[in-house]
């Protein structure tokens, strides 16, 4: 059964991430992103939400990973996504550990 989702993304927020945002709404469901003005926009609308430190540590923690396919996985996320979580964010110090 399809449920009509009432919620609508702000009028400013033109990027592709609205779907994403509203369906996590409708679901009660966390967002995961490491965009500032998506992780605002999600705060305000109450959606929970992950960053892929978080991500990336859960999936550590779950697997039992060794060091160097951690080390691994913050590489290539570093590397190809060009992410590194800002100093003093969750799990900051796990990743640099990592890095």
């Amino acid at each position: 059964m399809r449920r009509r989702c009432s919620w609508r993304s702000p009028p400013n927020w033109t990027t592709a991430r609205p779907p994403a945002l509203a369906v996590a709404k409708h679901r009660d469901w966390p967002l995961a992103t490491d965009d500032p003005k998506a992780r605002r926009i999600a705060t305000d609308a109450g959606v929970a939400l992950l960053s892929t430190p978080e991500l990336t540590k859960a999936w550590a923690d779950e697997t039992k990973a060794d060091v160097a396919a951690i080390k691994a996985v913050v590489t290539n996320i570093r590397t190809y996504a060009r992410f590194v979580p800002r100093a003093g964010s969750p799990q900051a110090d796990w990743w640099a550990r990592h890095s």
